[in-house]
């Protein structure tokens, strides 16, 4: 992998494959993902890519910022997915120790 260009081109299939997973919520893959893409980073640094930098910005920047948009939405969906099953757990959880007694006896 000498050549800037088909680097670049590697981080854009790389970054649009994170996507994909991240999108399908398969969260497995994705640290290996970025582990591979990372060492894409580490070899670009090593050339002068101001050359590149129409083709950057045209290209893997745009991608980029749907990633980071796509990864909050996933963030804020599983927050919410966990906090709802805290809830639930909490609810249960005073259900199982007879807590739920001193709703149903308040006087009206």
């Amino acid at each position: 992998m000498s050549n800037p260009k088909i680097l670049l081109n590697i981080y854009k299939e790389e970054t649009e494959k994170i996507l994909e997973a991240v999108e399908e919520e398969n969260l497995d893959v994705i640290d290996e993902m970025f582990n591979k893409r990372q060492e894409i980073i580490e070899e670009l640094k090593k050339y002068d890519l101001k050359v590149y930098k129409k083709e950057f910005s045209d290209n893997i920047v745009p991608l980029e910022k749907k990633l980071k948009i796509v990864m909050e939405e996933k963030k804020q969906y599983f927050k919410e997915e966990l906090f709802k099953i805290r809830k639930q757990k909490t609810a249960n959880k005073a259900y199982n120790n007879g807590n739920f007694n001193s709703i149903f006896n308040k006087k009206v």
